[in-house]
């Protein structure tokens, strides 16, 4: 929210941060859209087993699109190179 050309972003509990609370926010709603699992509290929740299942691509569309292209590509011959903006994804990649 704009107040008086400053942000003001509400804590949730009352209080009120500035632009570095937004920026914050930014950040945690960039990581969930990368992959819910980034968070490890989510993971512990829809995969308390730590399991490498349908779950981890299932979650978030990059990666069932992943899961998708990658085989046909493969079987195409082609090779493919991605780049990871944070390791937390080629952590959830790796697995």
């Amino acid at each position: 929210m704009v107040t008086h050309n400053k942000i003001v972003v509400s804590d949730g509990q009352g209080g009120k941060t500035g632009a570095r609370g937004l920026s914050n926010m930014i950040m945690q709603l960039r990581k969930l859209c990368n992959h819910p699992f980034v968070f490890g509290e989510v993971e512990n929740v829809m995969n308390p087993l730590n399991i490498s299942d349908d779950k981890l691509w299932r979650t978030a569309g990059k990666f069932e699109l992943l899961d998708r292209i990658l085989p046909k590509y493969k079987a195409t011959g082609h090779r493919v190179l991605m780049f990871f903006q944070m390791t937390a994804i080629m952590d959830i990649m790796e697995d």
